[in-house]
């Protein structure tokens, strides 16, 4: 996928950082000479590759050459503690590690726990016991192979935060990412004129399908965003990126909505030199105050969604033209199938509450090293979403 855009749009920007623009083709080639290098470390098909880091191009870079050698990315929250990176990083076996030199007083002490952990990574610098990011591609010589990704193996394993207990890794396959990709770009009609902005962390599912992959795979650009804070700094990004379509989370519209912008900004003179054309609300529920507060503001759509990590994670979106429903997720992607049960998984139909349930080339393979969990989460290709619902 990412391959055919980095051969067809070679030299259009796929990211912009800060003040940095990485063309498609750059992009391609540091993910190339990374995947060589992993090689050369002795990763193989089927290894776990965990990224802890903040938003960055290396991030991006990293996924791709972890995959196109068919190792297994774990992208792990970068705002974790100790011990819980070190569960994360013994659970999914982990043998190497890709993260910022920031990080490394947290990744020496989760280790420890962590015995297959062999390598790591920095992003930014040298440290005693530790590889360059940049110096493992630079003496990278590519031997390019024919490699056939399966896409039924497993391309990611996402830990999900349960309210209890550890968390659990839901197993991704390539053709669950592939399908969610083309079920978003059918209800959001995404093309290479667009530029997203990508504010929320890319180890999280939402962003990382929606605002990476998604993007990527039609020839878009991307507007990366290290830090949310200041937000002033987002709203800069959106004018001078000339942003079409943000996707961010209810907390965020809620801020843009009640936040003080100069006039020009929210007028409709400043339609004719900013493209905005579609805002994404995921991850929770949108208050319907906050819908109409955002959209009589900016005068764009604001569209929510629903999905979940063991869905890759969009299962529906609430219809750009047509009728919209505050309060509503929607209607499910293309692909998609959703039914309502009782406690006995018996079909509900309409206007009746109960547990939602989700079928499609989007559900997660299983969870890592819990099959008793997997048959709770899946049964009949039916995935028992535990969110309550009325369709």
């Amino acid at each position: 996928m990412f391959e055919k855009s980095a051969e067809k749009f070679s030299d259009k920007t796929a990211l912009f950082f800060s003040d940095k623009k990485i063309s498609y083709k750059d992009l391609y080639r540091m993910s190339e000479g990374l995947s060589q290098g992993l090689r050369n470390l002795g990763i193989k098909k089927g290894d776990r590759v965990a990224i802890f880091l903040h938003n960055a191009p290396e991030f991006v870079a990293a996924y791709f050459a972890i995959i196109s050698i068919e190792a297994v990315c774990v992208p792990v929250n970068n705002m974790l503690k100790e011990t819980e990176l070190g569960f994360i990083l013994k659970d999914s076996e982990a043998k190497l590690i890709i993260s910022s030199i920031a990080y490394l007083d947290i990744i020496n002490f989760a280790k420890i726990g962590a015995p297959d952990l062999k390598y790591t990574i920095i992003i930014d610098g040298l440290a005693p016991g530790t590889f360059n990011f940049y110096e493992i591609i630079e003496r990278s010589v590519l031997k390019k192979d024919d490699v056939f990704i399966d896409p039924d193996e497993t391309a990611s394993i996402l830990y999900t935060s349960g309210t209890t207990g550890n968390p659990k890794g839901a197993m991704l396959t390539h053709r669950n990412f592939i399908s969610n990709i083309k079920s978003c770009i059918s209800s959001i009609n995404v093309s290479e004129k667009d530029n997203f902005i990508c504010v929320l962390p890319m180890f999280h599912s939402f962003a990382f399908t929606v605002c990476i992959l998604l993007p990527l795979s039609v020839g878009a650009s991307i507007a990366v965003v290290e830090h949310l804070r200041p937000f002033r700094r987002v709203v800069r990004n959106v004018i001078k990126k000339k942003i079409t379509v943000f996707v961010g989370i209810p907390s965020i519209f809620n801020i843009l909505a009640h936040m003080e912008i100069p006039h020009v900004f929210t007028s409709r003179v400043l339609k004719l030199i900013d493209p905005l054309r579609l805002c994404i609300s995921g991850a929770a529920a949108l208050p319907a105050e906050v819908l109409k507060a955002f959209e009589d503001k900016f005068r764009v759509p604001l569209l929510e969604g629903y999905g979940l990590t063991e869905a890759s994670p969009v299962v529906s979106f609430n219809p750009m033209h047509g009728i919209r429903k505050p309060g509503s997720v929607g209607l499910p992607v293309a692909g998609v199938k959703i039914k309502v049960v009782d406690d006995k998984s018996q079909d509900l139909g309409c206007d009746k509450i109960g547990e939602l349930l989700v079928k499609g080339d989007n559900i997660m393979k299983g969870y890592l090293n819990k099959e008793e969990d997997t048959r709770e989460a899946i049964k009949d290709e039916w995935l028992y979403t535990g969110d309550i619902a009325k369709i």
